[in-house]
C-alpha cells in the first residue's frame, strides 16, 4: 500500500495545491541537516575552541546574509512582475 502510494505521488498526478507539499518534502530534511550538523558543531567546539559571543556573531551574521539575499532582489522583482503582469496581476494574486 506503501509503494503505491508513493508510485502515485511520484507519477505527478497530484493537484496544484499539493505542490508545497513536494517543496516541503524536499526542504525539511535539507533544513534538518543543516541544524544538526550546526548543534553538532557547537557541542564538539564551544567550551574550548568557540565562546558564546562566536556562536551569537555567527547566528547574526547569517541571519544578516539571509536578508541581503531577499531583500536585495525582491523590490527589483516585485517592480518587474508589476510592469509586465498589469493590472491585477501582483505577487498573491489569483491569476486562472
Amino acid at each position: 500500500m506503501t509503494a503505491l502510494l508513493f508510485a502515485s505521488l511520484a507519477a505527478g498526478w497530484l493537484p496544484a495545491a499539493a505542490q508545497m507539499g513536494r517543496v516541503s518534502a524536499w526542504n525539511d530534511p535539507l533544513l534538518m541537516l543543516g541544524q544538526s550538523a550546526a548543534l553538532g558543531a557547537i557541542a564538539l567546539l564551544f567550551p574550548r575552541a568557540i565562546g558564546l559571543d562566536t556562536i551569537y556573531v555567527a547566528l547574526s551574521a547569517l541571519v544578516f546574509i539571509a536578508f541581503a539575499f531577499y531583500a536585495l532582489p525582491l523590490p527589483r522583482l516585485q517592480r518587474k512582475e508589476e510592469n509586465v503582469g498589469g493590472e491585477g496581476a501582483g505577487i498573491g494574486a489569483n491569476n486562472v
